[in-house]
């Protein structure tokens, strides 16, 4: 007879053990950053300056302290004097080889230029210890020239 009393108690007592053996997911976090390039003025071809003023060159650049990609590319510069069917090409390296990541600008016309190319096809990835670094070739005489690459990495 006291067998039959004893009952199972009600699922709600129950919830708080059954949660202690699910798995917990957890939410990965990025963060998105900007390096600086740049160089006050240019003719010809030539690697840019980083934000803090140190000449960069084909495997000397911004070194990579996370893993993450490239999301986008923007430059803005002005041209001195222009010349026809020229352009201004800035190209991204990482370590020491062209990624495929580039901005053209028309040099055809004197005059400040500006374009941004955004990653959505091919993700450009980098790793911890990778070397970025910008350089720019032209025909033309430019100034004031300022290239952003947008990163996003693991928090």
């Amino acid at each position: 007879f006291f067998f039959l009393m004893i009952r199972r108690p009600p699922r709600s007592t129950l919830f708080p053990y059954t949660t202690l053996f699910r798995s917990i997911k957890t939410q990965e976090t990025y963060s998105t950053s900007f390096l600086n390039f740049g160089i006050q003025e240019i003719t010809g071809q030539g690697f840019l300056k980083t934000s803090s003023g140190a000449q960069t060159e084909i495997n000397q650049g911004y070194v990579m302290m996370n893993n993450g990609i490239i999301e986008g590319l923007s430059t803005n510069l002005e041209v001195i004097k222009g010349i026809k069917n020229s352009n201004i090409q800035i190209i991204i390296y990482k370590n020491g080889k062209q990624i495929g990541l580039n901005n053209i600008l028309d040099s055809e016309t004197s005059g400040v230029k500006k374009t941004f190319t955004v990653q959505t096809n091919k993700l450009i990835n980098f790793e911890a210890g990778d070397v970025l670094s910008v350089y720019v070739s032209s025909k033309v005489k430019i100034k004031n020239i300022i290239t952003l690459i947008k990163l996003k990495s693991k928090d």
